[in-house]
C-alpha cells in the first residue's frame, strides 16, 4: 500500500513516483517551486536595472517579497530531491540591492579576500576557454548584455553551447507573450514522462515554452542535472509558435591542477615595459621561441612582448603550450616593471 510523503493520504489504489509523492502532490510542488523561483528571478532581475537610490526604493517592497520566496524555497529543497535549482546568486543581488550596496562585483576577487588568486584566475581561465561572457564588451542600447557566471557555487564554466534549438509545445497558442532576447530560461527534468523519460521542458516565467531537441546535447544536460551540476540557459532568440533558440552554459568541478607563478626575466625596452604596465590581470598569454636570442618570449592576448620566460622554467613547455594568464606587474628599486605570470601545470605533472 502506497503512501504519499507530502500529503500523507494512502490506500490501496494509491500511486506515488519514485520521489514518494502522489501525481496530484507531485504537481502542485512543481508549480509551486516555478512560481517561487520565477518570481525571485524577477525581482532579481529588476534590481540589476535599478541604477539609482530613487529605483531602488520603488521596488523595495517587491524585493522583500521575493527574498521571502527564497526562503520558502530553501524550506521545500530538503523534502524534494528534484529541486536543484540555485538561488544563491539571485538572493545575493536581491539582498544588495536591498541594502544598497553595489552590485554585479567582479568574478575574480583580489587575493586577500575568501578567494584565492589561485581560485581567481581559474575562474578567468575556464571563462575564456569557454567564450563565456565573450559579449561582455558588446552593448544593446544603453544597457550592457548580461553574461554567465564566471562561477557558480564553486563550479566553473565547462562549455558553451549557442543556437541551441526550441522544440515548441504543441498547445502553444498564435500571439502568445514573446519571450525576451537573455531572457532565463528554467530547465526541468520529467523521468516520470512515460513517452521520453529524457526529456527535459523548458519555462520561462512560469509558463511552458517547449523543450530540448532529442540529441547529444539533451543527454548532456540530463548527464549534468543527474550528478548536481549546474546548466544555466537563457533565450537567444524568439520565434514564437516556431519555437526558438537557446544559450547553455555547463559547469564542473575546477580540474585538479595547480599553478607555478613564474616571474619573467626583465628588461629596460621601453616598448616591453610600456606593455607589462598595460596588460591587464588574468590577461590570457601565449609562448613563442625566438631563435635569435633562444629563449621563450611571452606575449599578451594582442601578441606583445612581456618579457621573457626564464630558462630554468623551459620544462613546464616539454608537453606542450599550457595555459598560462598575467598575474601582476611589480616594479624594482630600479624603476622597471617586472611581470608575474601563473602557468597551469596538471597534478602530478612537472615540479620544483
Amino acid at each position: 500500500m502506497a503512501t504519499c510523503r507530502w500529503c500523507g493520504k494512502g490506500g490501496f489504489l494509491q500511486t506515488v513516483n519514485r520521489y514518494g509523492f502522489c501525481p496530484s502532490c507531485d504537481k502542485a510542488i512543481r508549480n509551486r517551486i516555478k512560481g517561487l523561483l520565477q518570481q525571485v528571478k524577477d525581482a532579481a532581475a529588476q534590481a540589476e536595472q535599478a541604477a539609482s537610490a530613487a529605483q531602488r526604493e520603488a521596488i523595495r517592497p517587491l524585493l522583500s517579497q521575493a527574498m521571502e520566496a527564497v526562503r520558502q524555497l530553501e524550506e521545500l529543497r530538503p523534502s524534494v530531491p528534484y529541486f536543484r535549482s540555485s538561488t544563491a546568486e539571485y538572493a545575493k543581488t536581491i539582498a544588495e540591492t536591498l541594502d544598497g550596496t553595489a552590485k554585479n562585483p567582479p568574478a575574480a576577487q583580489p587575493s586577500g579576500g575568501k578567494t584565492s588568486a589561485v581560485d581567481n584566475a581559474m575562474a578567468a581561465i575556464w571563462q575564456a576557454k569557454t567564450s563565456v561572457g565573450s559579449r561582455r564588451e558588446q552593448r544593446r542600447g544603453a544597457a550592457q548584455i548580461p553574461v554567465f557566471p564566471a562561477a557558480v557555487q564553486g563550479f566553473v564554466p565547462a562549455g558553451l553551447a549557442q543556437q541551441t534549438p526550441i522544440v515548441p509545445p504543441p498547445h502553444l497558442a498564435a500571439g502568445a507573450d514573446p519571450c525576451p532576447q537573455f531572457g532565463q530560461v528554467l530547465l526541468e527534468q520529467e523521468p516520470e514522462n512515460q513517452e521520453d523519460p529524457d526529456t527535459v521542458s523548458l519555462y520561462y516565467a512560469g509558463r511552458h515554452i517547449g523543450s530540448l531537441p532529442d540529441g547529444p546535447l539533451r543527454d548532456q544536460v540530463n548527464a549534468s542535472l543527474d550528478q548536481d551540476l549546474p546548466v544555466l540557459a537563457r533565450i537567444f532568440q524568439w520565434d514564437g509558435q516556431e519555437g526558438g533558440r537557446l544559450e547553455l552554459c555547463f559547469y564542473q568541478s575546477p580540474p585538479k591542477s595547480g599553478f607555478r607563478f613564474v616571474c619573467l626575466e626583465h628588461t629596460a625596452d621601453r616598448q616591453v615595459q610600456s606593455q607589462i604596465s598595460r596588460t591587464e590581470r588574468w590577461e590570457p598569454l601565449s609562448f613563442h621561441w625566438e631563435e635569435a636570442s633562444r629563449r621563450y618570449l611571452v606575449h599578451n592576448s594582442r601578441g606583445q612582448t612581456v618579457g621573457a620566460l626564464p630558462p630554468r622554467e623551459e620544462a613546464l613547455l616539454e608537453a606542450g603550450e599550457p595555459t598560462a594568464v598575467f598575474y601582476q606587474a611589480n616594479q624594482a628599486a630600479d624603476g622597471l616593471y617586472r611581470a608575474i605570470i601563473a602557468i597551469l601545470r596538471p597534478r602530478g605533472g612537472f615540479r620544483r
